[in-house]
């Protein structure tokens, strides 16, 4: 080993032993201040893209005034399309192989695809068609059968002798029901024969019943006004609205139900207020009447000023109930639960009293709707006698129906009789009856979730069906694919320089390296080359007419699009390190770039594309050599840092890729290898 090689590793080891030193001190070591190295930093935000997977390697541009155009496939030379100084197109089809196998191997990969498809379309007509009708059928069939069992089983239930003791207790039960039965029908009936014979007489007392109705509502005013106002005074104990009314318990009272519940008591206020003015309206409509008028329509309008103010007297006491239970007590206190037993009580009873003056006046209010019409009354009374006569009609039916009940008990009662002697036999018999409904019913589960598979298509045959399909599909792809390496397409426009081959000849067939020079020579001054060496990583990623990114530090505006159009299988050792590394050639048009022979040029081989996801600069990501995890420092907008654990991905160009521990957006720290100092001095570290 020479010197150069020797000095060469010393300096690469020194790098990376210092490197690590200062990783290992900045993330997992002391802060001792100290004379070591002190390495610059920088923020960087976490953002979302894909990491482009490639290959970079440099090499050297050159003119290619010719380029040697392969095919990418043994076989025998069908066609030659053009001759020596022809200028063809770019893509312009220049030679190709005989198809004739190719098409052969497609059109049978297609047939099987075909045959897939065939099959697939007839399972899937089976969810819909014949198949599923008759399933749906079987499973109709059965169900009338499980019918038909069930039934049959109930019967011999029925019959069992252990059946006798209950069916005569429910004869007895249905018997005593007939007897009641029977007993409020006599009665009904002998109440509507009554009511018919004397329905003129009834008519007429019923008109005379609502006269007197008007006269007692027009002369009990006095009465109804003093209701009203004590209803009044007793919401007032509950409130303290007026002290003055109150006696010192009552007060006391009131103050502990207001006191616990202030929103009620404004609530109640506002509606007390109005019963004080809707009472003294009463009082002020009574004075207007006269004690003797017989007219409907003043009792009419007494009914349903009286109803209005009753409603709003049972809103308030309901205020009061509830602003009453939500009142604390204490037995030590001065409010205890006795206390408050005695204020629920008076407002119960106040409840009690309100409800039924409305029930009465609302019950009042439709009978005056027919005191002014006996036509009214007439219709009235002959459709409530109607009703009763259809109420008779339907008695009538239930008791009959009661009576063959009864009828058909006494027969299953004396069956059951006959059949003691049988009685070990016939559980037997329901025995078997039982399991085999079960089984019935397993069954008929187990046909209707093959039909809902058959129906949803989620069937073994179908699924697999399914797999097959989409590998032929694949192997259809990758032979369409590979019917381009039947062909010698011109990369660039130019001109023919030589045909090294003949129609006839066959590729693959001669030992060695004898079909390397059967190539057709392109030329184009326009066409650069670039040759550059993969090792035996790399070698194995690349394949002809795959798509590179060409550019040259001399012509930063200058990005070429080109194509690998050669590899070499041959390995050499141009890096001067003993390691094989394979020539490749790149190829592509120079345009109107000022590129010449001997530019260093940069070149990504693209090995295609991540999923998105999100990226950091490598730098910003260290490694705890004891666990072995990766961790990031965090920067907050106070510019406090937090170490965070992450799991990482694929790294390419500087960046790698995170796939949990940050989010997007995230600001995190990373080194900054510029103008840094060792022991006081400058030093640069160069990537090799």
């Amino acid at each position: 080993m020479n010197i150069r090689k020797i000095v060469f590793i010393l300096l690469l080891l020194a790098i990376i032993s210092g490197g690590s030193y200062y990783l290992y001190q900045q993330f997992w070591g002391t802060n001792s201040n100290n004379d070591m190295a002190t390495i610059g930093s920088t923020v960087a935000t976490v953002t979302k893209g894909r990491l482009d997977d490639g290959i970079d390697v440099t090499g050297k541009a050159e003119l290619a005034n010719e380029q040697k155009l392969r095919f990418g496939q043994n076989g025998k030379i069908a066609e030659i399309y053009t001759k020596v100084g022809d200028t063809v197109e770019k893509d312009q089809v220049l030679a190709s192989l005989d198809k004739r196998e190719f098409f052969q191997e497609l059109a049978q990969a297609q047939n099987r695809l075909d045959k897939t498809n065939r099959e697939i379309k007839e399972e899937r007509e089976k969810s819909h068609g014949t198949e599923a009708r008759r399933m749906e059928r079987e499973i109709a069939a059965m169900e009338r059968k499980l019918e038909e069992m069930q039934e049959n089983l109930e019967k011999a239930v029925q019959n069992s002798p252990g059946k006798s003791q209950e069916k005569l207790l429910d004869l007895n039960a249905k018997k005593r029901d007939l007897a009641a039965q029977k007993e409020k029908y006599e009665i009904d009936k002998s109440n509507y024969e009554k009511e018919f014979s004397k329905k003129d007489e009834l008519i007429k007392s019923k008109t005379e019943e609502g006269q007197k109705l008007v006269e007692s509502i027009i002369q009990n005013t006095s009465t109804e006004i003093s209701e009203m106002r004590q209803a009044h005074k007793d919401i007032n104990k509950i409130f303290g609205f007026d002290l003055s009314e109150l006696s010192s318990q009552e007060q006391r009272y009131s103050h502990y139900i207001t006191r616990n519940d202030g929103g009620r008591k404004s609530q109640v206020e506002n509606i007390w207020k109005e019963l004080h003015k809707d009472i003294s309206e009463y009082e002020n409509i009574v004075s207007k009447i006269n004690r003797n008028s017989k007219d409907p329509k003043d009792a009419q309008g007494l009914t349903e000023e009286a109803l209005r103010i009753y409603k709003k007297l049972l809103e308030a006491t309901d205020i009061a109930r509830r602003a009453a239970d939500t009142t604390p007590t204490s037995d030590a206190g001065a409010f205890s639960r006795e206390d408050l037993n005695s204020v629920l009580s008076g407002i119960s009873t106040l409840r009690t009293n309100i409800s039924g003056k409305i029930e009465t006046h609302t019950k009042n209010r439709d009978s005056l709707l027919l005191v002014d019409n006996p036509e009214k009354i007439k219709e009235k009374f002959l459709t409530d006698l109607q009703t009763k006569k259809f109420a008779l009609e339907t008695a009538e039916d239930a008791i009959r129906r009661l009576e063959i009940q009864i009828s058909q008990s006494e027969k299953d009662i004396k069956i059951i009789s006959n059949n003691v002697v049988q009685d070990d036999s016939l559980r037997r018999e329901i025995a078997d009856k039982q399991s085999a409904i079960q089984d019935q019913k397993d069954s008929i589960l187990t046909k209707k979730e093959d039909l809902a598979k058959l129906k949803s298509g989620k069937n073994g045959t179908l699924e697999n069906l399914l797999t097959t399909k989409k590998d032929q599909e694949a192997e259809i792809e990758k032979l369409r694919t590979k019917e381009e390496t039947y062909e010698i397409r011109a990369p660039f426009a130019g001109t023919i320089r030589a045909i090294k081959f003949k129609t006839g000849d066959v590729l693959g067939k001669s030992e060695g390296n004898a079909d390397v020079d059967k190539v057709i020579l392109l030329e184009n001054s326009e066409i650069i080359n670039v040759k550059v060496g993969l090792n035996q990583l790399d070698i194995v990623k690349v394949k002809m007419k795959q798509k590179a990114t060409i550019t040259f530090e001399a012509v930063p505006d200058a990005k070429l699009e080109g194509t690998i159009t050669e590899i070499s299988s041959t390995p050499s050792d141009s890096s001067g390190t003993g390691l094989s590394t394979y020539n490749v050639i790149i190829s592509a048009e120079r345009g109107n770039h000022p590129i010449y022979s001997g530019m260093n040029a940069a070149v990504n081989i693209s090995l295609g594309s991540s999923e998105e996801t999100l990226l950091v600069p490598l730098t910003a990501v260290s490694q705890d050599p004891a666990t072995g995890d990766s961790y990031v420092n965090v920067v907050s907008k106070d510019g406090s840092k937090t170490k965070t654990k992450v799991t990482t991905g694929k790294s390419a160009k500087g960046q790698i890729q995170i796939l949990s521990g940050l989010e997007e957006g995230q600001a995190v720290e990373t080194i900054d290898f510029s103008g840094n100092t060792f022991d006081g001095g400058n030093f640069e570290i160069s990537y090799f």
